[in-house]
């Protein structure tokens, strides 16, 4: 059962309440909020609801502001204490106002006036079931500086929170150094860390739990590459299946990340070539996703891909740049979706059918010639979605490309595509389908 809260920049609550299970449907109100509007009440297993919705069944609760929300500690405080079985909590968009009375005597006392570090502690302590916690672009008075009063008791032992799987604090301040390494301290079996455009800073990331397999650091300034090579170097953290890095690192980060041996989703945009080898080499056995969009090269350089299971390659550029990829050799026979977009020095070299490939994005690839999309066509029997606009090598050799496009057509009647500009493909008058 899940509930989602929309609070409005008034204070309204708003909420819309969803039951996977037939139900007979009175009515209640949401607890908390300065004023309420009546909700539906579902009736689960036949035991009917006494005056919470789903009788205090609820697993995941989503409190999300419409722009910027607001909710008092308060009113939160009544919301969860309606719902004590609670395995999934969201808040996100919402001043948080009051202060936190609770939350600062159960962490260290130099981390006695961490606001953020409070919060996540008062939450998970009140819904003691919590296996996922979101907090996603909150702020407000609430994240102030604790009263100089409330200080930990010596001696009083951490809590632990060993149900916690997921923890989320990404666009916003995170906890302090301290704070953060005692956090992850407390949840030994955390297993997806997102701190996503937060300036949470572990120090070393040495610190995290031997159970981590997901962790998000895209756009934490925090982070360098020191940090990086010396978590993934780290034997004990060999469960890393997902990592997404701060944009700019070194490519040769990116090759130490292809160490780990479950990995399977690796991002990292703006990531730039630190040598000067003709070739760079990408071969992993386990990797599904890969995206290194707005990747830069200071020099003319191919990458050559051998991922047997590879199912998405994002390589694509946010403008049109000279500076990308002058050379890609794919021999990914599970590869689904290309996207190269805008690497205008791109050459394209297959080596290998590609059976399972859907949807080919090539806009803005100004060096694709004909022969290389006819190349490309032939390996993707199963070819659905084929975009070439702004392709403008494909001017050139008009015949050879009418014969690709011939080819593609005729085993292929549904494929959708973009024509470059100023080309016309076999028997078509129009440049989109």
């Amino acid at each position: 059962t899940e509930l989602a809260v929309v609070v409005g920049a008034d204070g309204r609550i708003r909420a819309r309440f969803r039951w996977w299970q037939s139900a007979q449907i009175p009515t209640s109100e949401v607890p908390g909020g300065r004023s309420t509007e009546r909700v539906p009440d579902a009736e689960l297993d036949g035991e009917p609801g006494a005056s919470d919705p789903a009788g205090g069944w609820c697993g995941c609760l989503d409190v999300a502001g419409r722009e910027i929300g607001e909710i008092s500690v308060a009113e939160l405080s009544v919301l969860l204490q309606r719902f004590t079985r609670l395995q999934s909590l969201a808040l996100r968009d919402l001043r948080l106002t009051g202060r936190l009375r609770e939350g600062y005597s159960r962490h260290p006392g130099q981390d006695a006036t961490d606001s953020v570090l409070a919060l996540c502690v008062y939450l998970l302590t009140r819904c003691p079931h919590l296996q996922a916690l979101s907090l996603l672009r909150c702020v407000g008075d609430a994240f102030d500086t604790a009263p100089s009063e409330q200080r930990v008791r010596s001696g009083q032992p951490p809590p632990c929170f060993g149900r916690l799987r997921s923890l989320q604090i990404s666009e916003m301040d995170g906890p302090g150094t301290a704070g953060a390494r005692w956090l992850v301290r407390c949840t030994p079996n955390l297993h997806l860390l997102d701190l996503s455009w937060s300036d949470a800073n572990f120090g070393s990331l040495l610190e995290l739990p031997r159970a981590i397999e997901r962790i998000d650091l895209v756009g934490c300034l925090a982070v360098g590459e020191a940090q990086i090579r010396e978590l993934v170097r780290s034997p004990e953290h060999g469960s890393l299946m997902h990592v997404s890095l701060p944009s700019g690192m070194p490519f040769s980060v990116v090759h130490t990340c292809l160490q780990l041996p479950r990995l399977r989703a690796l991002e990292c945009s703006g990531a730039y070539s630190d040598g000067g080898a003709p070739r760079i080499a990408i071969e992993h056995a386990e990797l599904r996703a890969l995206g290194l969009s707005a990747l830069l090269l200071n020099h003319a350089c191919c990458l050559e891909l051998a991922c047997p299971r590879l199912q998405r390659l994002d390589l694509r550029q946010d403008v049109f740049v000279f500076e990308g990829i002058s050379g890609l050799s794919l021999a990914c026979p599970e590869l689904e979706l290309l996207d190269v977009r805008w690497n205008a020095q791109l050459q394209l070299k297959v080596t290998a059918p590609m059976a399972e490939l859907r949807s080919a994005l090539l806009e803005g690839c100004a060096a694709l010639s004909a022969h290389m999309l006819y190349n490309l066509v032939q390996s993707a029997p199963n070819l659905e979605q084929l975009e070439m606009g702004e392709c403008d090598g494909l001017r050139v050799e008009q015949a050879v490309f009418a014969l690709a496009f011939a080819y593609a057509l005729r085993s292929r009647p549904r494929l959708r595509y973009i024509l470059p500009s100023g080309v016309k493909g076999v028997g078509l008058d129009a440049e989109e389908w």
